[in-house]
């Protein structure tokens, strides 16, 4: 699974900007909701990584089949297997660019089910 350190920089600091209106405002926030709190962003961007993961792997396992069924028998020039490699991994860096950029909206739709669903 590839982290994307900003975001969760992010999430973190957002949390702590919360947390300082909160000591500000007067509102007795108690120090485990806040740890309650953060806890939930940094597992958001965990299934969110896991998410994004599994439809770059969905939409190169549809390249994948989607060049299989192109015959290259009938190519004037054969593919040698240092072109099969390289496109397999330009297919690889397309699908994870496809993904993290909106993709297919799979990734949105396995986000949303996790979050609906009320922890056991």
């Amino acid at each position: 699974m590839q982290l994307n350190p900003t975001s969760n920089i992010n999430s973190l600091a957002s949390q702590a900007n919360i947390a300082r209106m909160h000591m500000d405002s007067g509102t007795s926030a108690s120090f485990e909701a806040m740890l309650q709190s953060a806890q939930e962003a940094q597992e958001y961007v965990a299934i969110r990584n896991a998410a994004q993961e599994f439809e770059a792997y969905f939409i190169q396992t549809l390249f994948r089949e989607m060049r299989r069924t192109l015959n290259d028998e009938d190519s004037l020039i054969p593919r040698s297997d240092a072109e099969k490699i390289f496109q397999d991994m330009l297919d690889e860096q397309t699908a994870r660019n496809a993904a993290q950029t909106g993709g297919i909206g799979l990734a949105d739709t396995i986000v949303r089910q996790f979050i609906q669903r009320p922890p056991t």
